[in-house]
């Protein structure tokens, strides 16, 4: 059982003397591995609601800020499981991985147009 609105909390007081925060929800992948259709569904559903909205509805308060949201990997129900071959695949990938903030802080709107044509 995820705890959702705690680690939104969370993050929520460590921003209000820090710049930065990680978040991590195991539960949506999971529910991939497990080919539990229903189950990831709600897993979503609970982590943009509990999460995502907890934080979009409050940061605010804290001054300027941006949000990333996305999954280590995507791990499709079909298929149980996912890998750096699929990743490579999807168009997205960001390789090295440790280039993904420079594109988040720095250059995101030429980021973003990149991926979009």
């Amino acid at each position: 059982d995820t705890n959702y609105m705690g680690k939104a909390k969370k993050a929520l007081k460590f921003l209000e003397e820090n710049d930065f925060v990680f978040i991590h929800v195991e539960s949506i992948d999971e529910m991939g591995h497990e080919g539990n259709v229903e189950g990831k569904i709600k897993a979503l559903e609970d982590f943009d609601n509990m999460v995502v909205g907890t934080i979009l509805d409050n940061i605010g308060k804290l001054g300027e800020f941006r949000v990333l949201v996305l999954g280590d990997h995507p791990t499709p129900v079909s298929l149980k499981t996912f890998g750096e071959t699929n990743a490579g695949e999807s168009g997205i990938m960001i390789s090295p991985g440790h280039r993904l903030m420079n594109h988040f802080i720095v250059d995101w709107k030429k980021f973003i147009e990149e991926k979009r044509n």
